[in-house]
């Protein structure tokens, strides 16, 4: 098979170059956007059925690594109005940070099952375990009083 060669950014689809920013926006930015909305992305169906989504519950004071985060599940129920024998359910769970904002990041986890989103009761004493081993943990397991088993050089 033959190497996949990219089209040419500032050549339009009729082989004429893009020469100025108005050629850009109006002829071949457009060009592009449909070329990846067809070939890459995807269309989203005229006739899509209506998803409903309901909180299942809530986790608080969680763990992500060592960081604080909240997560939700959730369910959404796809309306199977044109079709009654099929029921479709999409689990998902979203966990963003604990302190988060408006406009934070969050990880999505569209899942057949649950995500354990651990609390700190279970999380802690791993994170202290690992610590152990992290040589540059050391002055704090030392002055913190842990046991363990410590690195050697």
């Amino acid at each position: 098979m033959p190497p996949y060669l990219l089209p040419e950014p500032l050549v339009t689809k009729n082989g004429e170059k893009v020469t100025t920013a108005e050629m850009w926006w109006k002829q071949r930015r457009p060009e592009i956007v449909e070329d990846f909305e067809r070939e890459v992305i995807g269309r989203v169906p005229k006739d899509v059925p209506k998803v409903t989504w309901t909180v299942v519950s809530n986790v608080t004071e969680g763990l992500v690594g060592n960081l604080a985060a909240n997560g939700k599940r959730l369910v959404g129920h796809v309306d199977n109005a044109a079709c009654p024998a099929v029921n479709v359910d999409i689990r998902m769970t979203v966990v963003t940070p604990a302190t988060a904002a408006l406009s934070s990041p969050a990880i999505l986890a569209a899942t057949s099952g649950t995500i354990a989103i651990p609390d700190r009761s279970m999380i802690s004493p791993l994170i202290h375990r690992s610590a152990l081993f992290q040589r540059s943990n050391l002055a704090m397991i030392r002055s913190s009083g842990a046991e363990g088993s410590q690195p050697t050089a």
